[in-house]
């Protein structure tokens, strides 16, 4: 890109944690802002969630007893 005559003006890396009152919460606010759901057959959305909660609690960044934390690095 710096060839193209582009430069880097600022560039930071932030920690910030979204907390949701319960999972269903949580699952609501993915379902917005997932644009692979378009593409799963709604009978396999339980599974798919299933399996998202499996990675989270793999990658260790949410906390998923009492309000739901997630913590995410930008």
């Amino acid at each position: 890109m710096e060839k193209l005559g582009f430069r880097v003006e600022i560039c930071t890396a932030e920690q910030r944690s979204y907390t949701f009152p319960n999972m269903n919460t949580l699952y609501d606010s993915v379902k917005a802002v997932n644009p692979f759901l378009a593409n799963i057959p709604d009978n396999k959305h339980s599974d798919y969630f299933e399996d998202y909660t499996a990675i989270m609690r793999k990658l260790d960044t949410v906390k998923l007893t009492g309000p739901i934390i997630m913590m995410k690095k930008r």
